[in-house]
């Protein structure tokens, strides 16, 4: 990017901050300030808690708003600022591009994270999936592990050698991103594996199973036959897991397996 394009985006998210979620001044702050109970600070017209302020039109402190925290240079707020600007058409996509370039060059990885992908989508900026590519290498170099798990399946599908997509995904994985070790694992367990590597990719299954990723739980289950390893005990363990994270057919060979019919599995939690 050059100095005049970095100075020509900055004033324009400066602007867009400045004009929408500039704070209420009022000419009594200072004697006001004065008034307000000891850990509680003056906002609008009334004293608010610490992380909320004053919102005329609900006449009541309410949480800040993640725009207004990003101004004061909450990198997070930047990026769930961003996510929802996002939904709201091509104006909010390119409000939303501002964001994540503000947060990416503060170093926020997430930030390119969601700029990237932008990028890739020729949303709200035009397409250009090399840059796309450069941004997640970078987060992922700055250990954001979703973006080494996109990086390793973008070049997956470039036919780049398994070696370079398993490390990214080994990386994505011991990072946290349990999708991560269940496809390291479907990857290792693709080709014609040896006892050690089959051994290796059991321990990737078990890290998604834990994670949530339910038919991770399930490939879990399978490598343990293979071995002949598996207890009725264990084998019921995994299914219910899996089970668990809304596979309908590890309820029913659950229940099966339990010897009753099919197992009704809870409603899903919602995952922010």
């Amino acid at each position: 990017m050059t100095r005049r394009e970095t100075v020509k985006w900055g004033a324009r998210l400066t602007l867009f901050l400045a004009a929408l979620f500039a704070p209420q001044l009022s000419p009594q702050l200072a004697s006001a300030k004065e008034h307000c109970p000891i850990g509680m600070w003056f906002s609008g017209d009334s004293c608010c808690e610490p992380g909320t302020e004053y919102v005329a039109s609900k006449n009541q402190c309410m949480p800040v708003r993640p725009e207004r925290r990003c101004a004061q240079g909450h990198l997070d707020d930047c990026v769930t600022a961003a996510r929802s600007l996002e939904q709201h058409g091509s104006q909010g996509e390119g409000y939303a591009v501002e964001l994540y370039r503000y947060a990416c060059e503060e170093g926020h990885a997430p930030g390119c994270r969601g700029l990237a992908q932008l990028y890739h989508q020729g949303r709200g900026v035009e397409r250009d999936a090399r840059r796309a590519m450069t941004l997640w290498e970078d987060a992922c170099a700055q250990g954001d592990a979703p973006s080494c798990t996109t990086l390793a399946h973008h070049f997956a599908k470039q036919g780049v050698t398994d070696t370079r997509v398993l490390t990214l995904l080994a990386m994505g994985c011991h990072r946290g991103d349990p999708d991560a070790c269940n496809d390291y694992a479907t990857t290792m367990s693709s080709h014609t594996p040896s006892a050690a590597q089959r051994s290796t990719a059991a321990s990737y299954f078990e890290r998604a199973c834990s994670g949530g990723v339910a038919h991770a739980c399930r490939s879990l289950l399978d490598s343990e036959r293979s071995d002949k390893s598996v207890s009725p005990a264990r084998e019921r363990e995994l299914l219910n897991r899996a089970c668990e994270g809304h596979d309908d057919e590890a309820c029913t060979l659950l229940g099966v397996a339990s010897g009753y019919g099919a197992v009704r599995r809870s409603e899903p939690h919602r995952k922010d």
